[in-house]
């Protein structure tokens, strides 16, 4: 004999009321008592009123917004999110890497003159939701720590934040390799010059947008057919700011150091661009992963730096020098690398040939969101 619909109705109303014992089990904020109460208490009445389907379609609703809520505070637990956030906004006010817009909110003014709120807590975390499964295998593999990075922000002015934070750290003589040796500034007629940058980054060229020489994300190395977009076009369609996951490692691996970590081998130095480049586009260890560019790499430097008193990628100290895989200077052909350099006195954004490999160059990778 058929089930009378109403019966089973009653059925799935009785399967689909949250219980008591699953709604504890999730610690709930007082706006989330308040979002999740008012569809339970019109769930409630519209059972008593015998609107039998739409109190089963909101006790779904419920319970899908509980799951919800669920996974977020496990995010947060899983990536120490709020931790981690809280921490990138202080490096970036102390940088001045973050001021406060017009419209009061905090951001910078990008290479168009248009004002870039930092993305909010939860808009980070719905980042981290969409992306979920990924990241908790890099954070497997170690990738633990966030950096959030105002890539629309003209170049040169990242680099003049940061060779004031040298300059800072260097007076207060808290300047320091990753070994604990204390870095020397070197001065050309009397100025420190904290920052050097080879041809290709000067001129101002990097931050006009269009015809810019330096592109992002290339996809091979080749200077015709790279594959790369410009500052200018990348953030047309975006917020303006790059959020990511990266290995906290100050000092990268030498050739044969490299740990596995989580069924990955950590990249090792001694190999040139383009074989990095391959390694992220073939090799499912590395899936999800892509290089940084010269933005990321100033502020995991002003961050590390911010926190340690110590300066990353110090190749004649304890580190390497690291190739910046996600930017490429199409009409030098080359690609870009970074490092503090004791003879010069000074931190380098330099360039090299996308083939070229020496035993003290290495890469640093990132998970994006």
């Amino acid at each position: 004999m058929p089930e009378n619909p109403k019966q089973s109705l009653e059925s799935q109303l009785k399967m689909a009321r949250p219980q008591r014992a699953e709604v504890k089990r999730v610690p709930l904020t007082s706006e989330e008592k308040e979002f999740l109460g008012k569809i339970m208490d019109k769930a409630v009445a519209a059972e008593k009123a015998g609107k039998l389907q739409e109190a089963l379609d909101l006790y779904t609703d419920y319970k899908n917004e509980l799951l919800k809520i669920k996974g977020k505070k496990e995010s947060e637990k899983t990536f120490e999110l709020k931790e981690q956030y809280e921490d990138q906004i202080e490096t970036l006010k102390k940088n001045g890497l973050i001021e406060k817009l017009p419209s009061g909110e905090l951001g910078f003014i990008d290479i168009k003159d248009q004002p870039r709120p930092i993305p909010s807590y939860d808009d980070i975390l719905k980042r981290v939701e969409a992306k979920k499964e990924l990241l908790e295998k890099k954070r497997e593999q170690g990738f633990t720590q966030l950096l959030i990075v105002p890539f629309g922000m003209k170049l040169s002015d990242i680099i003049e934040k940061a060779k004031e934070l040298i300059i800072k750290k260097h007076k207060e003589r808290n300047l320091k390799g990753t070994n604990g040796d204390l870095l020397e500034l070197k001065e050309e007629k009397g100025e420190k010059k904290p920052i050097w940058l080879a041809e290709g980054y000067k001129g101002g060229e990097v931050d006009i947008g269009g015809d810019s020489d330096l592109v992002y994300y290339p996809e091979k190395y080749d200077k015709e057919n790279h594959g790369g977009k410009t500052k200018e076009k990348i953030i047309e369609n975006t917020d303006g700011w790059e959020v990511m996951f990266i290995e906290d490692l100050p000092d990268l691996p030498a050739e044969g150091k490299g740990r596995t970590v989580g069924e990955r081998k950590q990249l090792e130095a001694n190999k040139s661009p383009e074989q990095y480049l391959e390694k992220m586009q073939t090799d499912p260890q590395y899936k999800g992963e892509s290089g940084m560019t010269p933005e990321a790499e100033l502020v995991y430097f002003m961050h590390y730096l911010q926190k340690n008193n110590k300066g990353i990628d110090d190749y004649q100290g304890s580190g390497k020098v690291n190739w910046n895989l996600a930017g490429y200077l199409k009409s030098a052909g080359g690609v870009g690398c970074f490092y503090w350099n004791r003879g010069n006195g000074r931190l380098l954004l330099d360039w090299s040939s996308p083939d070229y490999r020496f035993d003290f160059r290495g890469a640093r990778s990132s998970a994006r969101i």
